[in-house]
């Protein structure tokens, strides 16, 4: 069985946690939310080549935050509605003053 290569991702992205111990496959969430939130082209591309768009598209959805650009650009990138992002979900369920209802 061919195992994939890791990807080569910016050191910056993962400076707080040890790179080498990441499983990503496991904590492709993890990964992605770094990546779209303060990756570069090139770690878009790497993750693209490794999970593929449609995954991609899947988990990007199941990301319980990113910020307003971010989620504007997947919107556009990955042809999905705003709305049916799990983060725009959750900003919705909090007030203006930040206390969730």
């Amino acid at each position: 069985m061919n195992k994939k290569v890791k990807p080569q991702f910016s050191k910056v992205l993962f400076w707080d946690v040890n790179s080498e111990a990441i499983d990503y496959d496991k904590q492709i969430e993890f990964v992605l939310e770094r990546v779209f939130l303060k990756g570069t082209e090139d770690d878009e591309r790497a993750a693209l080549e490794y999970y593929g768009f449609n995954k991609i598209k899947k988990t990007a959805m199941r990301l319980t935050y990113l910020d307003k650009a971010t989620l504007a650009y997947l919107s556009a990138v990955l042809n999905v509605k705003q709305r049916k992002f799990k983060c725009y979900k959750n900003v919705q369920l909090v007030n203006p003053f930040g206390i969730p209802y």
